[in-house]
């Protein structure tokens, strides 16, 4: 099976805590690259974070309203391939 990891996108060192504050999207649901998954909020900015692959939402390691590392796992897309 092929994965393709959801990651915090790289943000910059001069902001406070990064909280996910909405998944646009459940696990089992087909995502499109580039399409919005999450929304992150920080003291400076709301943004959101793309789909980077083209599959079905297999699972998400971030809870709703819990902050989270810049670089951290939040979720995981199976895209297919070998085995899948």
């Amino acid at each position: 099976m092929a994965f393709v990891d959801v990651k915090v996108p790289p943000i910059g060192s001069d902001v406070g805590p990064i909280q996910l504050t909405e998944w646009f999207k459940q696990v089992g649901e087909t995502v499109v690259a580039e399409e919005p998954l999450a929304e992150l909020s920080t003291d400076k900015a709301v943004m959101d974070v793309p789909v980077p692959a083209d599959g079905i939402l297999s699972g998400v390691f971030v809870e709703t309203g819990a902050y989270v590392a810049q670089q951290g796992l939040l979720a995981r897309i199976h895209t297919g391939g070998s085995g899948g």
